[in-house]
């Protein structure tokens, strides 16, 4: 279980860092990107920048192939900008350290423009401003341009950066509670497992949730790309996070279920699309699976449990529909899986605490390769959504169809499948 910080600490890195850009690729027509930037950008408040690098905060916008109409309130051009200016124009004046730049001035005006200069000189009544920065001016303009002149359209999402990180850190809330109930277990008053993952997804759902309102989602959308289609399309995937298995098994000619295993699983994911929604999901994955279950051991009045641990290399050969044009890009996936044993291990618990001192007795042997049936076939469905444009989030149920070992336990255990339920996060490559 301790190898669930690697992938969650990993996650956050990426999710702290990414930003969905968009461009005429992901569209069907070029018509189509600019009516979903017209209908995103409704009401926001967007910066344009152009070929030039000129950088325009615009208060309204409009966008066809052709042209883009904005309305400027903020115009970041230093010819607009005077090198000195009286005391009387002057509201306010700030230093600061910036990374970059070293220590800048800021200077407010009292006609509402902003001036930063990387130097400034005091003379008499007048303020003389010499390297200057940036700096932008209150006064409304209607800019016009041609779309060949734009290369980004970008605006901050905070309503969308709420949810995105809701959702992401309730995950690894939900990964970091269940694991620090597990560790606790021992004792009598600690939580379960299962409490300690809920209190963790609300805890670190409702952080989340406050983080992603100040950082917001940021989406860009580039202009100036080439139109493109999905035909032979490839993308690929890293993929990883939580598999609760459990095993199908027939005890003594009972069918019925072994105990639930918490564990993970990790690979690198394919798709082939033959158009735009539909396609070949493949990949590689390693994967830890098993179960346990409880048999009473005759003529004794003892339980004797055992818990199976197995280690795979998955990989799946599924069909895909995919939903590409909508805001979270749902996909359902369904398909048969082979599973290669790689190695495992039994666990032996007697319970035996009315027959002797110490309760409980425990061994584990090693599984050989000749036990099991190699390949392991397993039937996947499943479903998916973009948390971002480069991050998604993967829900996949995997049935045992073939049987994982027919000479396990002694033939006392029979009709042995695998059969688990996941949550992976992903990263686009």
């Amino acid at each position: 279980m301790k190898y669930f910080l690697i992938p969650i600490s990993i996650s956050i890195l990426i999710f702290t860092g990414c930003v969905d850009t968009y461009t005429i690729k992901d569209f069907k027509s070029p018509q189509e990107f600019y009516n979903k930037i017209n209908e995103k950008v409704n009401g926001r408040t967007v910066k344009v920048v152009t070929d030039s690098n000129e950088v325009y905060e615009a208060d309204k916008l409009t966008i066809s192939p052709d042209s883009i109409f904005f309305i400027t309130t903020k115009l970041a051009r230093l010819e607009e900008f005077k090198n000195s200016y009286n005391y009387s124009e002057i509201k306010e004046m700030k230093q600061k350290t910036d990374y970059k730049d070293g220590l800048v001035h800021t200077i407010l005006l009292n006609n509402g423009d902003i001036i930063t200069s990387k130097s400034i000189k005091i003379k008499n009544d007048s303020l003389f401003l010499y390297d200057i920065i940036s700096g932008m001016s209150s006064a409304k303009k209607n800019i016009s341009l041609s779309t060949t002149r734009v290369n980004l359209i970008s605006f901050n999402n905070r309503l969308k950066g709420m949810g995105e990180g809701a959702c992401f850190f309730g995950i690894a809330g939900f990964l970091f509670g269940f694991l620090d109930a597990e560790i606790t277990s021992g004792d009598q008053e600690a939580f379960p497992p299962e409490i300690g993952a809920v209190a963790g997804a609300i805890v670190f759902g409702l952080g989340g949730a406050v983080v992603g309102t100040v950082t917001g989602s940021y989406q860009d959308y580039a202009i100036n790309e080439p139109d493109y289609n999905y035909h032979g399309f490839t993308s690929v995937e890293l993929e990883g996070g939580i598999c609760n298995s459990n095993m199908g098994i027939a005890i003594h000619g009972n069918n019925s279920y072994g105990g639930q295993l918490l564990d993970y699983s990790a690979g690198l994911s394919l798709v082939w699309s033959f158009n735009n929604e539909l396609g070949i999901k493949s990949g590689i994955f390693y994967s830890s699976k098993g179960g346990g279950f409880d048999q009473l051991i005759a003529p004794f009045s003892f339980d004797f449990h055992r818990d199976v641990f197995v280690n795979f290399i998955e990989i799946p050969f599924l069909f895909q529909y995919s939903f590409r044009h909508t805001e979270l890009r749902p996909r359902l996936y369904a398909g048969p899986q082979l599973g290669f044993f790689l190695n495992g291990r039994i666990d032996n618990i007697y319970d035996i605490k009315e027959h002797y001192l110490y309760p409980y007795q425990i061994y584990y042997r090693t599984i050989d390769p000749s036990e099991v049936n190699n390949p392991v076939i397993n039937f996947v469905i499943g479903t998916g959504f973009n948390l971002q444009k480069y991050i998604t989030v993967d829900l996949q149920y995997e049935y045992g169809l073939s049987k994982f070992s027919n000479s396990l336990f002694d033939g006392e255990v029979t009709n042995l499948k695998l059969n688990s339920f996941s949550i992976l996060l992903g990263y686009g490559l």
